[in-house]
């Protein structure tokens, strides 16, 4: 299904949270979304969980976050929240699944939008397990979308971000 912002119910999610797991994932894989987000007044609430230390295209992690400072800037949202956890070494636990889901209660998103399930990276799938997971526990009512950062998912939603790729 192709479709614009408009014609879908995301105008009426004035709270969004996304749950990152290295910094630039929020971009790379949802960027344009939220830069459509912000234009619309949404409250948008990103939390990157590891430090990026493992290290993407010869950056360090510094670098990595200071990029994502940049990009919540240029794209309309608050600066992101690290929780700076060790990039490469995130499990599905209990404390992680416990952490999470006092995010969302405290965040109270109208949408959340999470790593693919289909992701390979160990990082991005622990996330979108655990952000799930989360989620469930958190009794808490809100849309929840899936975003692509390293591999394809079966889109059953393609919303045109034309108007935003040069921002992304």
């Amino acid at each position: 299904m192709k479709a614009n912002l408009d014609d879908l119910y995301l105008p009426n999610c004035p709270s969004v949270l996304v749950i990152a797991p290295h910094p630039d994932d929020e971009v790379l894989g949802c960027g344009g979304l939220l830069s459509l987000l912000s234009s619309r007044g949404a409250d948008i609430n990103v939390d990157i969980i590891t430090d990026g230390g493992f290290g993407a295209f010869g950056k360090d992690k510094f670098a990595r976050k200071e990029e994502s400072l940049r990009a919540a800037q240029m794209l309309g949202y608050s600066p992101p929240n690290f929780w700076d956890l060790p990039d490469n070494h995130l499990r599905l636990d209990e404390s992680l699944i416990e952490r999470l889901r006092q995010r969302i209660i405290d965040a109270k998103p109208q949408l959340m939008l999470v790593p693919s399930i289909w992701e390979r990276h160990p990082d991005h799938l622990v996330l979108a397990h655990a952000s799930t997971e989360a989620l469930r526990r958190s009794a808490h009512k809100t849309m929840l979308l899936f975003y692509e950062v390293g591999n394809p998912l079966t889109a059953n939603l393609i919303i045109d971000i034309s108007g935003v790729h040069q921002k992304k």
